[in-house]
């Protein structure tokens, strides 16, 4: 059946929606998940390089330009040499922006030498722990009996030692989801990998000789690993059955719905079992035993590896977050503190602290010892509550602290509650700005010094909030949060601007204290009445408050939490109502305005099973909602069963299209737009699957606030992990997904909770909707991006417009993503595009991601590796794209 043929399609010459720019050829449809496939900001035109006619190339001298407005050169001259190869340009045209393009490329690779990868999710020190035997030849220590039986050790490892490296492989592979495109069936793959490799003590002895040196060097280690078999056979179960233990959690966590976190937990606890190669009570001679310890310092690395497949650990242990402390703090302090110095008027804090009873008194002397303790002089500590209360908190201080001048203990009113006190100790204080501490919590020592820099930099702000982590029964500190900008959306269900909470004396005295009637929420209520004022409202990225470990510590449903924030939500006109979600954590519900018909544009090349399985879900789930169209867009769709199944689709409200040109999805979508009839436009993959009830009417609710230009839901892999909950800017210089692979029931991470809305700069293409006026006013998809990053792009012009980017949790649906294409298809071009369409946003960070958090993965772990976002994309621009090591070679 020929697709323009049909009765029901429509041909409709090319045309480009609100861009200027030529198209580009493309093959694959868009990807929104890993760096490499994403955009960044709003594109400034390139600088055309053009060549030399008489064919001379022109060698750009070091230090005309930095690195990064280099790089754009470099882009902008890749870009045009696709342009001239498109046209069909004369050869000596051609040659010429070719060469010179090879030689802007190398001189790239001499401004920025070849350093670790820009992205790495599976950690490369778990490759250098694979590799047992390097590390066995590394050893300087070795003693020289160990060297004399150097090479038995090394014959005895080999076997693991591939199994190692394969392993290492199939992890990098299958954790970036580059598996799912390129083999299909994953646990399949993983088990023809590695099953074959699972046996120690398949010996295969090698030697460096040839002939028969070669051979009799051969037999003498096999017949002296053979005289060891018996004695080291406890040795080789407990490897084999690691191995074939570690074959079996990959499997669980690659094939079918994701195993329940009991599950997953008893895995990694018999795994933990074998983990050891050396059994109990087990004597081997010296150079054996040096050698299995190198086996074993291998499976420890990979358990954690493991357990992240599993979507079991976070990706920050408290053993990490405490090392990471040591290191940096110290030195954070003394720069803090040795540019404090140099302020000419250094503001006066008040600290406030609402007296309530205390379980432990060492909190208590704790909290006021950690005011005393600042690095900041210019404070006072104003302690207010019932008489009784005070009486017993100066009674458990040390003398010395409840006699300091600066500690002021004020007596409120009876029955006033939290509110009471805390308005008692504001009415009371004299300083410039106002903290407010908990009785059982801790400030950091340098917190006042920061806030004051802070003070110093936003002389217009009007409410600061940090970073906190918690406290342990044992006070030690772990649980960091390391906090997004500022998003109402995202406080209003979490109340994450609350610790620590800083607000100049002005806006105290405007919005009259806390208010009554709100109990336990009192600075939930205090910060969203600041934000109906529309006062900025900054964010100090530095772990400044450390919270004591309560039950339900993140939890802020309560009778006060739900009175504030329906009372808020009336004040701002918004029609919404506050729920309980089931995980006991409030929600905005918004409701739908009217009946606003939503186009649905889904383009599609083939693949009809999937177009079956995206009908059947819609029809099912969406039987709430009828106001809708669906626009199907084939591009250069050819199988019959693909026509035949469109054929069954009879509702009039589907429209069917046609784009027989070379994959372009931003021209694709652009075009499917110009023929809807919809108020709001829902951009949606081919391979997605409805699975909520009331999908529609969450987005169509979003979709509406006047506020937000676009809205995107939670994604799930088919196994039920995270696949897309918002997109950040600057992981490996591009963009990436926060949250990638977690349980979507996670309680905790270091960039918080998932079942949170929240703000981004920009959200996935691959489920995602907008007003139909928003996406006109901005011109649409930029036609000069493929396949990826014009998701991104437009976000970035969106936000530019004043409009917000809102990532909604309240809806799920499944993303079947790499059904459609492979993974690692992505044209260079998109990433050079997208390179230059960041850099105006890399140099002031994404405010809605952490600067502490990782650039170099999606797991939200810290950030350790130094390098600046600009470092991160020339690295990936000069040594990793394909198209790179093509013309100028791997380096």
């Amino acid at each position: 059946m020929n697709l323009e043929a049909s009765d029901w399609t429509m041909h409709v010459p090319l045309a480009r929606f609100g861009s200027d720019i030529p198209w580009m050829n493309g093959i694959e449809p868009p990807m929104n998940k890993h760096p490499r496939s994403q955009g960044n900001n709003v594109l400034p035109e390139l600088a055309v390089v053009h060549a030399q006619a008489s064919g001379e190339v022109p060698h750009a001298p070091l230090g005309v330009d930095s690195t990064a407005e280099f790089a754009e050169r470099v882009g902008a001259q890749f870009i045009l040499v696709e342009e001239l190869k498109q046209k069909g340009a004369q050869y000596q045209e051609l040659a010429s922006a070719e060469q010179l393009l090879i030689e802007m490329m190398h001189d790239l690779r001499r401004r920025a030498p070849k350093g670790r990868p820009s992205f790495q999710e599976v950690p490369l020190e778990l490759g250098v722990h694979a590799d047992i035997i390097g590390k066995l030849l590394r050893d300087p220590g070795t003693h020289r009996m160990h060297r004399l039986a150097r090479p038995f050790q090394i014959e005895l490892l080999r076997p693991q030692q591939e199994f190692n490296t394969r392993l290492f492989a199939v992890l990098q592979d299958a954790h970036n989801q580059l598996a799912v495109s390129r083999y299909g069936n994953v646990a399949m793959w993983i088990r023809q990998t590695l099953e074959p490799l699972a046996e120690p003590g398949a010996w295969q002895p090698q030697s460096h000789r040839l002939g028969l040196a070669a051979w009799a060097v051969r037999m003498a280690k096999r017949s002296g690993l053979e005289l060891l078999r018996s004695n080291l056979e406890p040795i080789f179960a407990r490897m084999r059955q690691w191995n074939l233990q570690v074959i079996d959690i990959l499997c669980a966590a690659h094939e079918g719905p994701l195993i329940t976190r009991a599950q997953a937990e008893q895995m990694m606890a018999r795994l933990a079992q074998v983990a050891d190669p050396l059994p109990p009570g087990l004597t081997l001679p010296e150079p054996l035993h040096a050698a299995l310890l190198l086996q074993r310092e291998f499976t420890r690395h990979t358990h954690h590896a493991l357990e992240r497949e599993l979507a079991l650990a976070p990706a920050l242990s408290a053993e990490e977050y405490r090392q990471w402390c040591a290191t940096r703090e110290p030195l954070r302090i003394s720069e803090a503190t040795r540019q404090a110095r140099l302020l000419a008027r250094p503001p006066t804090f008040s600290v406030v602290v609402g007296a309530s009873p205390v379980e432990d008194a060492r909190h208590w002397r704790e909290c006021v010892a950690s005011v005393l303790a600042q690095t900041h002089d210019a404070w006072e500590l104003c302690v207010a509550g019932p008489e009784s209360l005070l009486t017993e908190l100066r009674r458990q201080l040390p003398v010395e602290q409840a006699r300091d001048s600066r500690v002021r203990f004020l007596p409120s009113a009876p029955r006033t509650g939290m509110a009471g006190a805390l308005n008692t100790a504001l009415s009371a204080s004299r300083g410039q700005a106002v903290a407010f501490l908990d009785a059982a919590d801790r400030l950091a020592p340098h917190a006042l010094t920061e806030l004051a820099l802070s003070m110093r930099d936003n002389p217009t702000t009007q409410l600061f909030y940090t970073d906190e982590d918690r406290l342990d029964d044992m006070g030690q500190r772990h649980r960091p949060f390391f906090k997004p900008g500022w998003s109402c959306d995202m406080h209003r269900e979490s109340n994450y601007a609350s610790r620590l909470l800083v607000a100049r004396r002005e806006l105290c005295e405007e919005l009259d204290g806390v208010r009554d009637g709100v109990e336990g929420a009192e600075l939930l209520d205090f910060i969203l009445r600041a934000a109906e004022k529309q006062v900025p409202i900054t964010h100090v990225s530095e772990v400044l408050y450390h919270r004591r470990e309560r039950p339900r510590a993140f939890q802020v449903v309560s009778a006060g939490a739900h009175a504030a924030l329906s009372q808020h939500l009336s004040r701002c006109g918004e029609d919404a109502e506050v729920w309980t979600t089931p995980g006991d954590m409030l929600r905005v519900r918004h409701r739908v305005q009217g009946t606003p018909r939503v186009s649905v544009i889904v383009p599609f090349k083939d693949k009809p099973e999937l177009l079956a399985q995206l009908w059947n879900s819609f029809r099912e789930k969406t039987a709430r909602w009828d106001n809708w169209q669906l626009i199907l867009v084939s591009n250069n769709s050819a199988n019959p069963r693909t026509f035949q199944f469109l054929d069954t689709l009879e509702d009039p409200r589907i429209l069917k299209l046609t784009w027989n040109h070379p994959f372009n999805y931003s021209a694709i979508n652009n075009f499917a737009a110009r023929h809807a009839d919809g108020e709001l436009l829902l951009f949606l993959n081919n391979d997605i699957e409805m699975v909520d009830e009331g999908w529609m009417e969450e987005l169509i609710a979003q979709a509406q606030r006047p506020d937000v230009g676009l809205v995107g839901p939670l994604l799930l892999f088919p196994n039920g992990l995270v696949q897309h909950a918002g997109v950040v800017l600057g992981p490996s210089g591009f963009a990436a997904h926060p949250f990638w692979r977690y349980r979507p029931d996670e309680q905790w991470t270091a960039f918080g909770r998932i079942d949170h809305t929240r703000d981004y700069l920009a959200v996935t293409s691959a489920c995602v909707m907008v007003r139909r006026e928003v996406f006109e006013a901005v011109g649409g998809y930029d036609e000069r991006f493929r396949v990826s990053g014009s998701d991104v792009e437009l976000g970035l012009r969106i936000i530019k417009r004043g409009l917000r980017c809102v990532y909604t949790p309240h809806t799920r649906l499944i993303h079947h993503e790499s059904a459609t294409r492979r993974l690692d298809a992505i044209p260079d071009r998109d990433a050079w595009l997208s390179y230059a369409a960041f850099r105006p946003w890399a140099r002031q960070g994404d405010p809605f991601y952490n600067p502490h958090l990782t650039l170099s993965a999606m797991n939200c772990g810290l950030r350790t590796d130094e390098r600046t976002v600009d470092a991160l994309a020339v690295q990936m621009l000069a040594w990793e794209l394909p198209a790179t090591l093509g013309m100028v070679g791997p380096g």
